[in-house]
């Protein structure tokens, strides 16, 4: 699978943003304005699957994920003739979501001018954990040009789909469907996102705004699936993974994940 990697290549490599590079399925690297001119040739006319990962991920980690997503699909024949495309972002801290979380956005900003350079016949997007806020906040206002959604155990707050929260357009515009996949087996988001990344961002809310706006602790988009069901775009397609998605990647390799991806096609 191609990758096109937006981090910095240094020591500091995960941590910080680099000009983009395009490391074909040969193995070659293309950097630049070169990388962009090679993907968007690789891409006319052509279906693209965009593969974001969560934060804290090691290269390597990142992707054997794509790794493993491309061979369940391949065994499916799902995306045939399409490019799988992975990306690799800089969101490696060990401070927590918090300072993820910004890199996230950043990363959403770029991948914007990037991909719409292209000129692909559709584009799904697939994301993971924190992965999932850069494919939010890339199609905040519904610019993206997005066919289909697969979020998978997202880091993102559960009431971040409701009409008056910031990622209401970004779902509801695509042109397909957005399969929403979470567990409550998830404890990296049951504990980890809860109490790393939503009570530090609720609390630094409170001290800017001296409002007390929002519950202290909101659980994940990817535990507990929507805060307000009723609310979120009538084209979420819920997944309650819970009896067999046991860990933060759990889905990436189970069947019914890619039963109900395939549903939505």
């Amino acid at each position: 699978m191609p990758i096109l990697d937006l981090c910095a290549k240094s020591k500091f490599s995960r941590f910080c943003f680099g000009d983009p590079r395009l490391i074909t399925d040969a193995n070659t690297v293309y950097s630049g304005d070169a990388a962009i001119d090679q993907l968007a040739a690789m891409v006319e006319g052509k279906g693209l699957l965009l593969e974001l990962p969560g934060f804290n991920n090691s290269d390597q980690n990142a992707e054997a994920s794509f790794a493993t997503i491309g061979r369940n699909l391949d065994l499916r024949k799902m995306y045939d003739g399409a490019v799988k495309l992975g990306v690799l972002w800089p969101g490696r801290t060990a401070a927590g979501y918090c300072l993820a979380e910004p890199s996230a956005r950043a990363t959403a900003d770029r991948l914007r001018v990037i991909i719409q350079k292209l000129k692909p016949a559709w584009t799904d997007l697939e994301a993971h954990s924190l992965g999932n806020l850069v494919m939010l906040h890339a199609n905040r206002d519904g610019a993206f040009g997005v066919r289909n959604m697969i979020s998978c155990n997202a880091a993102v707050g559960a009431s971040a789909l409701d009409p008056d929260q910031g990622y209401f357009t970004a779902v509801n515009s695509i042109k397909g469907k957005c399969l929403l996949v979470y567990s409550r087996n998830d404890q990296v988001l049951g504990r980890d996102y809860r109490w790393m990344g939503s009570v530090p961002r609720t609390v630094w809310s409170w001290i800017k705004t001296k409002t007390k706006v929002g519950g202290l602790g909101e659980q994940a988009l990817g535990f507990s699936g929507p805060a307000h069901p009723e609310l979120v775009p009538s084209n979420v397609v819920r997944l309650d993974a819970t009896s067999w998605c046991l860990s933060h990647g759990g889905a990436r390799d189970a069947s019914q994940l890619y039963d109900a991806w395939q549903g939505i096609l």
